[in-house]
């Protein structure tokens, strides 16, 4: 092999490094809810809530909110942003609310016009993403560029939900598998 090649894929895994850094750390920055205005808390910041107070949101803000349903030795972190945003983080028990931390799997839900249609158009602006069908009929794109998340939508609907998950397996199976749902 030349040390032209050798080169060039070094190049390539530095910036395919860089690029789910930048992801990883763009997530942490949503996930801490810091913001323009635009996106500012639209509660008191992040709160930890029992699940009627998940489908008391959804209620309030007239849009579903979805998340992978319970899981034992968690709570759950409800962040709401003025623009509908909704962000559902599953904390390790007695984990304090609004910790900068991107090791928690977290299920946003953000409003968007016909959000099957959205996922398409970025699916053909990614080089590198594909679209798959979840079982449960859900339109979802893979992205090796956004490594641990994972979005869908489904058909009809007018929300595109986001899983990060720090197990990128667990976050694409949750996804693929059905697990995603709205809050009851």
């Amino acid at each position: 092999m030349s040390n032209s090649t050798t080169s060039i894929r070094r190049r390539r895994s530095i910036a395919v490094a860089l690029a789910a850094l930048v992801a990883v750390a763009a997530l942490v920055w949503l996930i801490s809810m810091t913001g323009d205005d635009d996106e500012s808390p639209a509660s008191d910041g992040p709160a930890i809530v029992e699940t009627n107070e998940l489908s008391d949101a959804a209620d309030r803000l007239g849009h579903p909110v979805y998340w992978v349903g319970e899981r034992d030795g968690t709570d759950y972190e409800l962040s709401e942003s003025d623009s509908g945003r909704v962000y559902v983080r599953y904390l390790d028990e007695g984990t304090k609310p609004g910790v900068r931390s991107a090791q928690f799997l977290t299920v946003a839900t953000y409003p968007v016009d016909d959000a099957v249609a959205a996922l398409r158009r970025a699916a053909k602006e990614r080089p590198r993403a594909e679209l798959a069908k979840g079982e449960d009929g859900a339109v979802v794109l893979i992205d090796p560029e956004t490594p641990g998340s994972v979005r869908l939508a489904y058909p009809d609907g007018d929300e595109q939900i986001e899983v990060y998950s720090p197990d990128v397996k667990e976050g694409l199976q949750l996804v693929t598998g059905g697990e995603v749902q709205p809050v009851p």
